[in-house]
């Protein structure tokens, strides 16, 4: 089951089906007919992402580099004067 939500949208998929396509889509009822109609459009746009069949996608390895063997030094960051108390005494447990 797939559930966009954004302001009261939802979507999702009918199960009944055994390959499903945007046709199988199903739209919450509060949905005016102008809305739910933008939403097919929509839907109707992008089908291989509402598809169930796979697809293929180009995967890359990410290698991240040094540019030195020297470990870099950062300042820890200073506790707001307002916390302080309640950090202190977590680190005192």
């Amino acid at each position: 089951m797939m559930v966009l939500c954004r302001q009261r949208v939802w979507l999702w998929w009918k199960t009944t089906s055994t390959k499903e396509t945007v046709k199988d889509l199903k739209f919450g009822d509060d949905l005016s007919a102008e809305r739910r109609r933008k939403l097919e459009d929509l839907a109707g746009c992008f089908p291989s992402i509402f598809s169930d069949c796979p697809h293929s996608t180009i995967l890359e390895k990410h290698r991240n580099e040094p540019t030195s063997s020297t470990p870099v030094w950062q300042r820890q960051y200073s506790v707001p004067y307002a916390m302080k108390q309640t950090f202190a005494s977590s680190l005192r447990r």
